[in-house]
């Protein structure tokens, strides 16, 4: 479970990331929850101190009113919890750099949009998954078994005819689910519809090639991409990673 702490000095704009928050939570069925709204940062750093123990994920600006601003409060919360996720949003941009020692997740620019909002913490509940923070499992029908499975396990899923092929890190499943339900209920993991026979998990994704439209994936399967599906594989990784994988 993620918990998630958004504050700001402006109570109007506490209560409006707060709705947005809440909005994507609910429509991608993700395991979070808003913990504290505050418009103090003494609060935030008393919340802090008292539940290390959680999955904190802090959404701050950094103009704040009092002594302590939001980079400074980071800093206090970054001493005592180590594993805090930081996501700044603020109109100052000559902070950047030095939200960098914090180790900062995001930094937001004003005004951001909802789209842009959405991307930034929903690409950190995958980091979640991806690093093993969030352990969820979740069923797999195969003929008359049902597979509990974390989704940070599964490589990715292949339609061959009417069978459903589901590659895991520990094996194979197959089973007779259509890929578009498949699709949809695993867009909420992070999963990518990339081609009408394939789902795949970005995080197993080794390289892209654009040659010829293929995803190596962690097994050293290749899985394709369709011409319906670039720009989103473009969008996914070349534009968010683009020195992490290859264009070739």
């Amino acid at each position: 479970m993620l918990y998630i702490v958004i504050c700001d000095d402006n109570a109007d704009h506490n209560h409006f990331l707060q709705k947005w928050v809440n909005m994507i939570i609910e429509e991608q069925g993700m395991q979070a929850k808003v913990a504290l709204v505050a418009e103090r940062a003494e609060d935030v750093l008393d919340y802090a101190l008292e539940y290390t123990e959680r999955i904190n994920v802090y959404i701050l600006d950094i103009e704040l009113a009092g002594n302590t601003n939001g980079l400074e409060l980071a800093r206090k919360i970054r001493r005592e919890d180590r594993r805090s996720y930081f996501i700044f949003i603020t109109g100052h941009k000559q902070y950047t750099f030095d939200s960098f020692q914090v180790k900062t997740f995001d930094y937001l620019l004003k005004p951001v949009t909802f789209s842009r909002f959405e991307s930034s913490l929903l690409n950190l509940y995958h980091d979640c998954f991806e690093l093993g923070k969030i352990d969820s499992k979740i069923p797999l029908k195969s003929g008359s078994s049902v597979y509990m499975v974390n989704p940070n396990d599964i490589i990715y899923f292949e339609k061959d005819g009417p069978l459903l092929k589901i590659y895991l890190t520990s094996g194979l499943i197959k089973s007779y689910e259509p890929l578009k339900k498949i699709a949809a209920e695993y867009e909420r993991y992070g999963f990518i519809r990339c081609h009408r026979s394939y789902v795949i998990n970005p995080h197993h994704v080794l390289k892209i090639s654009f040659s010829d439209n293929s995803l190596l994936m962690s097994n050293g399967d290749k899985c394709y991409f369709s011409r319906k599906y670039k720009k989103e594989i473009q969008s996914r990784f070349t534009h968010l990673y683009p020195t992490k994988y290859e264009q070739l």
